[in-house]
């Protein structure tokens, strides 16, 4: 961390697009540009505020094709991100990720016990290998408000688990929030969703997708959802706009257009409005 990120406070404004800092009650580490987001990793306890729009397309180019590091991501078993995140409404655009190996794969690999709220992800790619979402990898006693648009996430291949849209997987956390994506399991994947991969262990999950938003899992063992892949134990309320896919072969599996599997006390409560198609499938619903 430079000394300017970590003497600046909440309060600094500098221009028009810092405005909104204003208002703000807590204090916080100020995040202007993406240096400064990827060295969020060095102090994972603290409070940070995004202060303006950030383009995070010169990523790509990061780390010998890798593009950004997940803040705690695959190899963090012993660590997680455990501060506040607020996004202040502004926009991280164009984030690229590609770590087709990893787990734990998205802007956070992983968090507990944290906060991340108006956070709004635009354009960019995540591909990973198991808990993979733009925004966050695996979520534990997380509370989680973004929204996706036009992102790609990417996971799976033998026998890879969670992949959605914002999240790859929420254990006891709660999770607000719209995407407008592309989330794909290849291979053998496990639970697929619009929004989350996986909810388990009391998660609520709250939102919708929009009508370009696609879901697709190709030989999934598991579910395919349009806002959860497999809920467990898990809430899940909302509707879906967008597209369910599911090209299972011969192994078959589960989808529906808000849930592709319920285990559990899952309840979920919502309607679908979008397209949901297999061409071989256990269940539909």
């Amino acid at each position: 961390w430079g000394a300017a990120l970590l003497n600046t406070l909440y309060a600094y404004n500098t221009g028009s697009d810092e405005e909104r800092t204003l208002n703000k009650s807590e204090l916080y580490y100020l995040v202007r540009n993406v240096y400064e987001l990827q060295n969020m990793q060095n102090n994972p306890d603290e409070q940070y505020l995004l202060g303006r729009d950030i383009d995070a397309s010169d990523t790509k180019n990061w780390n010998y094709g890798a593009g950004f590091a997940p803040i705690f991501g695959n190899d963090a078993t012993n660590y997680a991100f455990t501060g506040v995140f607020d996004g202040n409404g502004f926009k991280i655009k164009n984030m690229y990720i590609n770590c087709p190996d990893g787990e734990g794969v998205g802007l956070f690999g992983f968090t507990q016990d944290a906060t991340l709220k108006n956070v709004v992800l635009e354009g960019g790619s995540v591909t990973g290998y198991s808990y993979v979402g733009a925004l966050i990898g695996t979520a534990m006693g997380t509370i989680v408000e973004g929204t996706v648009n036009d992102v790609s996430v990417t996971g799976g291949g033998e026998y890879g688990q969670a992949i959605g849209g914002l999240v790859g997987s929420a254990d006891g956390s709660k999770i607000v929030g719209t995407a407008n994506a592309e989330g794909k399991g290849t291979g053998i994947a496990y639970d697929i969703g619009g929004l989350v991969g996986a909810a388990t262990n009391n998660s609520v999950v709250i939102g919708f997708t929009c009508t370009d938003n696609k879901v697709s899992g190709e030989n999934p063992n598991g579910g395919v959802g349009g806002l959860v892949g497999n809920a467990d134990n898990a809430t899940v309320k909302g509707y879906n706009q967008g597209t369910v896919s599911l090209t299972a072969g011969g192994l078959g599996g589960n989808f529906g257009g808000l849930v592709g599997h319920m285990g559990g006390t899952a309840t979920v409560s919502g309607f679908n409005l979008g397209k949901v198609g297999s061409d071989n499938a256990t269940n539909a619903g």
